[in-house]
């Protein structure tokens, strides 16, 4: 699924998020999802890959602390930025 909660408001993210639950504990199927939306995938992932010029660079076991990791990593990743003028 590629940005599967993109433009959707929130009564249809719960009932999405409530669908790919249900079905991954049903039929046991994996999914992979991309997503810039951390809050969505740490409520309905399992593992998360995060990626970087094609390369796995974090690989996460879903816990009750995914989110906040999440927001940790990209929130580095921000304050990290070096901008350059020409």
């Amino acid at each position: 699924l590629d940005e599967p909660f993109a433009n959707l408001d929130p009564t249809s993210r719960k009932i999405l998020n409530n669908l790919l639950l249900e079905t991954n504990e049903k039929t046991n199927t994996t999914m992979i999802i991309s997503s810039h939306d951390i809050a969505n995938v740490a409520d309905v992932c399992t593992r998360i890959g995060i990626l970087e010029d094609g390369q796995i660079v974090r690989d996460i076991q879903a816990s009750d602390k995914t989110y906040e990791e999440l927001q940790e990593y990209f929130d580095i990743k921000k304050n990290n930025i070096t901008i350059t003028q020409s």
